[in-house]
């Protein structure tokens, strides 16, 4: 992405502890001197206004402490919450990376990836990858499903 400005330390402090950016100057009339910056959008990112463009805060955050973010990549958010800019909760990810850390969600059996078939009475596991729904069976009890979910993290690259 196209540099908006010579350095957003120009515009912007970064609060360690928070992972928030507090306006360095009088951006406009919505952004005073010292002001927390950005405010939620529909998807949970924390926005900000940089020149007449909206841009979300953790990819100012990202760049002011690595500097500028290479084409085809994102930034990912660690721990899943998208308003947590803490740089330690930020990394590079392809789309693909990205992916894999948005599918670790937990389902109702508080196991991502495995759920109870009422109609034949089993637990069954499954997995998405590359795009595809991957069915990986049906088991008798939940531990046997999450094990097979767990085996297929490990062999697709979800984990180590």
């Amino acid at each position: 992405m196209k540099e908006l400005c010579p350095t957003w330390s120009e515009l912007f402090v970064y609060e360690k502890k928070s992972g928030r950016l507090i306006n360095r100057i009088k951006r406009n009339s919505r952004a005073p001197q010292g002001a927390i910056a950005g405010s939620l959008n529909n998807s949970g990112y924390l926005v900000t206004r940089v020149s007449g463009r909206s841009i979300r805060v953790h990819r100012i955050v990202w760049e002011m402490h690595n500097g500028p973010i290479p084409f085809g990549i994102e930034i990912d958010h660690i721990n899943r919450d998208r308003a947590d800019n803490r740089i330690e909760n930020l990394r590079l990810a392809n789309r693909h990376e990205q992916n894999l850390n948005l599918s670790q969600r937990t389902s109702a059996s508080h196991v991502t990836g495995v759920v109870f078939n009422k109609k034949d009475k089993k637990w069954q596991a499954q997995i998405g990858f590359k795009g595809k729904h991957l069915y990986l069976g049906q088991y008798a009890n939940k531990d046997d499903a999450a094990k097979a979910r767990r085996t297929a993290e490990i062999n697709l690259g979800f984990r180590r």
